[in-house]
């Protein structure tokens, strides 16, 4: 074997367990982050439970993540006033956040938005894809909530509720 051949095979041998080595410690940073991420996540959703339990809390403030991102976005779509002026940003946000985590609430806060913002046509689509993808008894609860607050609210009337 030649010196030259022997220091190639070391050359690769030295590079294969650097490649493995960083890897392992890529893996280990991401698991770290997302260890840290949920340390803080978990508190700020058990707050919400407890307020929407009516138990006396400090309101759930939105966590500072890094990886865990759609935890802070579920905790500021939670935290939306459907009552205030809302720009095309902010329900262009909303609507990506309810496209990527469709529940009944989101559905409904984004649609109230829609409406109260002077989209109707896109506050009834929203909701007509509530009710696609949405247990039916999910729909028919919100439906009568939004017919409750229509009678007061001209905004949400002018919505048609999706057939």
């Amino acid at each position: 074997m030649s010196l030259m051949h022997f220091l190639a095979t070391v050359r690769i041998l030295i590079t294969s367990w650097l490649e493995e080595w960083l890897l392992w410690l890529a893996v280990a940073a991401l698991l770290a982050l997302v260890v840290r991420d949920y340390s803080r996540v978990e508190p700020t959703y058990q707050a919400l439970r407890y307020e929407w339990a009516n138990i006396r809390t400090e309101p759930a403030v939105p966590p500072d993540v890094v990886l865990l991102t759609q935890w802070r976005d579920f905790v500021e779509m939670v935290r939306v006033d459907t009552t205030k002026p809302m720009g095309d940003a902010e329900l262009h946000w909303m609507e990506n956040i309810t496209s990527l985590y469709p529940n009944t609430g989101f559905f409904q806060v984004l649609a109230m938005s829609l409406a109260r913002a002077g989209k109707p046509e896109r506050a009834a689509h929203w909701l007509a894809t509530m009710c696609k993808v949405m247990a039916p008894s999910h729909c028919a609860m919100v439906k009568a909530a939004w017919l409750n607050q229509a009678v007061a609210d001209p905004a949400l009337a002018a919505v048609p509720w999706p057939k």
